[in-house]
């Protein structure tokens, strides 16, 4: 598939992953499914993972080669497990704050994955 062509719907489904996440890793840590989350939370995960989902894509399509693209990918992966620490302790400022300190580590990776990709030429 073209990455010019990848829909920005999909960022949806980017963002579906993360309130998933997090209920895994409350399951996992805690034995059972937060009662005391709202739904507020899970659709701060949601809204937060989303946006990530769509910088990726926003990304992917100003890649100009295929390597460069992977290159990209591989630092939106790398940033994963800092933005989802981002989004629990951002939980302490609010909804805001589970959107921005996940954000940033996306965007940050992502830029500079943007940036080592440039040095690379398909052959």
């Amino acid at each position: 598939m073209d990455a010019k062509k990848i829909p920005f719907w999909w960022a949806a489904l980017i963002g579906l992953a993360f309130p998933i996440l997090q209920a895994l890793i409350f399951l996992i840590r805690f034995g059972g499914f937060g009662a005391a989350s709202s739904v507020l939370d899970y659709v701060m995960f949601f809204a937060a993972g989303a946006l990530g989902g769509l910088t990726l894509i926003f990304f992917l399509r100003r890649g100009k080669t295929n390597t460069a693209r992977w290159i990209m990918a591989g630092a939106y992966l790398l940033a994963a497990p800092v933005a989802v620490a981002g989004m629990v302790a951002g939980g302490l400022l609010g909804p805001v704050g589970i959107v921005l300190f996940s954000f940033v580590p996306w965007v940050l990776f992502l830029w500079i994955g943007y940036f080592a990709g440039g040095f690379f030429r398909d052959k």
